[in-house]
């Protein structure tokens, strides 16, 4: 269906964002997928600050700026973290990054090129939406999708 390649390794590509790390990337039909993580490996529980217990990851997808020229696709491996203290009210809670909010379809960075483009450059919404850089997100069952210009 196009074309497919795969390399893995945390030193594969530095993508520039502060506390996440490469895992492993894949060229699939011409767009990047890339698996990441965040870099802290100790957290402690923002209730009473006993270390936390990694309690498992889910995954969350996001659009990135384009890597030569070919769009890309964020899957966030998120940990799921547990406080261990008994009488502590918090329970569990998700690992956050200052790069990718809470329940968005793009990077930070993503959406700022965006709104510069809109704002700054005087680019139609329509048009940054139709972007090749894929960033017209459609929900379905799998949840974000990038539609692209040749309906992909």
């Amino acid at each position: 269906m196009g074309q497919h390649s795969s390399a893995s390794g945390s030193r594969l590509l530095d993508l520039d964002l502060d506390g996440l790390e490469v895992v492993s990337a894949e060229l699939v039909g011409g767009e990047w997928q890339l698996v990441v993580q965040t870099t802290a490996r100790v957290i402690g529980c923002a209730g009473c600050g006993v270390p936390a217990t990694p309690h498992g990851r889910r995954e969350v997808r996001v659009r990135d700026l384009p890597i030569g020229g070919r769009p890309v696709v964020l899957l966030w491996r998120k940990r799921l973290w547990r406080c261990r203290e008994p009488a502590c009210s918090v329970r569990t809670w998700t690992e956050r990054t200052p790069a990718i909010r809470s329940r968005v379809v793009l990077t930070e960075r993503a959406r700022a090129e965006a709104c510069r483009r809109v704002g700054k450059d005087a680019h139609a919404v329509a048009a940054v939406a139709r972007d090749p850089w894929g960033w017209l997100a459609d929900r379905d069952a799998g949840g974000a999708r990038a539609r692209h210009p040749a309906g992909g």
